[in-house]
């Protein structure tokens, strides 16, 4: 049975954002924390309103799969020009979300 609630959590379209398969059994048959810096590959859904198909994913890393479903930002960095994540979305001036465009598929870290 389902159970309904009021309370929307944070970032509700965690669970959308699948994790490569050895990091989907740690968490689910093992109850153990996805990889560290996975270096498998999984599916993104652009468009969370559309029909799930293969035009509406795009193939990304596990790590970052994990840094989305963990709500993480990213920024530049001033010095060396790359793209580095970051904690605290308010607390970091310049951070960005990691996101991806569902008409030409660039990243927000490509575009920086």
């Amino acid at each position: 049975t389902f159970e309904f609630s009021d309370e929307k959590p944070d970032f509700w379209y965690e669970d959308r954002v699948m994790l490569c398969r050895d990091c989907e059994r740690r968490e689910r048959i093992k109850g153990l924390p996805p990889q560290p810096r996975c270096s498998g590959t999984t599916l993104l859904e652009l468009d969370f309103t559309a029909p799930w198909s293969r035009d509406n994913t795009v193939s990304i890393s596990c790590w970052t799969a994990q840094m989305i479903r963990q709500d993480k930002w990213c920024m530049r960095d001033p010095v060396s020009g790359k793209m580095k994540w970051v904690d605290g979305r308010d607390s970091v001036p310049g951070a960005f979300p990691f996101q991806v465009c569902k008409v030409c598929k660039a990243t927000s870290a490509d575009r920086g």
